[in-house]
């Protein structure tokens, strides 16, 4: 029963015989070399690996086995890089030594490669949901587009393996079909092939993915709808307040109080006298008398040639001193002064006053026939 050589045990050298359990002398002068604990290279007895720089002694040996874990990160420079736990690739993410496009692997990939913008629990390190690509807070326990949980496998010990199922050809059908129902696990999200992703491919979401994006752009859609329904309705707002302004300054620019009305600078009014909303009638100017006529064949007044007021049983005082001004004799004038001069405070009775007034001044003139 052959052993496997441990990591202090000398690697056999090529120089063995051929068969007869013989060593070459020059072999046996060479210096042992051993096999690096961290890299797997064979290296000389010294302190220090010269292939992955990794110290020898227990201590780091102890300070390696303390950060290890199931998470791997691909390194051509370092191919044989042993796994490390979640915490180390925070501190990575934190460094900026893994970025979007970091290929790793580890539990929540089910050791599958895969890039680190599309690996749960790593991809909102680097602030975006891994499933449906929305910003993300690193510190956010689940995305706020889709709901999806970033809780990551920090168990060091668990690899997060999928179930083992049975594959055509390893069983009957009907076996295979009973494996799968029995043990449903959700499939992982898609990864590069093992050939590697050519250039610009970029891996179709699945379903998880495909319902976060409709819940982030709906969710997007009514927070934009809400914010224009009240941008609209404070719109709306102002420009009920500036029209109200408006158009009040416009009603009182246009309303003016009534004033007190004009009142006849020649016709006294006695105080507490109701004014005649209508306009007086223009007093008549004196008629001077044609040659050889007398004041009495003058025309008479038109204003008060249609007489008396038929429709008035019993004419008032005005309507016989307008009656008796038509009759346009010094008895009648003088009678119709009487009348009137009572009542000088009406205007009607006023303005028939100065007419009668006037009508005896004009007949007190004698004519050029005269």
């Amino acid at each position: 029963m052959s052993t496997t050589p441990g990591p202090e045990q000398p690697i056999a050298t090529p120089d063995a015989g051929p068969g007869d359990g013989t060593t070459d002398p020059q072999a046996t002068a060479r210096p042992a070399t051993f096999v690096c604990p961290y890299c797997g290279g064979s290296t000389p007895d010294q302190p220090r690996c010269p292939h992955c720089r990794g110290l020898m002694d227990p201590l780091s040996r102890q300070a390696t086995q303390n950060t290890m874990g199931p998470w791997f990160v691909r390194d051509e420079a370092s191919p044989y890089r042993p796994g490390c736990s979640h915490s180390i690739l925070v501190q990575l993410v934190a460094r900026g030594k893994i970025g979007p496009d970091t290929i790793l692997r580890g539990p929540t990939t089910h050791q599958f490669w895969m890039p680190a913008r599309r690996t749960p629990g790593v991809a909102h390190l680097l602030g975006m949901c891994h499933a449906c690509g929305v910003r993300a807070s690193p510190a956010s326990s689940s995305c706020a587009g889709c709901g999806v949980s970033f809780k990551p496998a920090d168990d060091r010990q668990a690899l997060g393996l999928g179930p083992i199922r049975l594959l055509p050809g390893q069983a009957p059908p009907e076996m295979v079909a009973t494996s799968t129902v029995a043990h449903p696990t959700p499939e992982p999200a898609r990864g590069p092939s093992s050939i590697g992703p050519r250039p610009g491919d970029e891996p179709e979401p699945g379903d998880s993915a495909r319902i976060g994006t409709v819940l982030s752009l709906r969710h997007q859609v009514a927070t934009l709808w809400s914010a224009f329904i009240v941008t609209l309705i404070v719109l709306v707002l102002v420009v009920a307040v500036f029209a109200g302004a408006w158009l009040g300054g416009f009603v009182r620019l246009n309303t003016t109080p009534a004033g007190p009305r004009a009142v006849d600078s020649g016709t006294p009014r006695p105080a507490g006298a109701v004014t005649d909303p209508r306009p007086a009638p223009a007093s008549n100017p004196p008629m001077p008398a044609s040659e050889g006529r007398g004041p009495e064949l003058q025309e008479p007044d038109p204003d008060v040639t249609s007489g008396p007021d038929q429709s008035s049983a019993d004419p008032g005082p005005i309507e016989r001193a307008r009656a008796l001004l038509l009759e346009d004799t010094p008895a009648s004038l003088s009678r119709a002064m009487e009348l009137l001069a009572p009542r000088a405070g009406d205007p009607d009775a006023g303005v028939l006053l100065e007419r009668v007034r006037l009508r005896l001044e004009q007949r007190s003139i004698p004519g050029p026939g005269r």
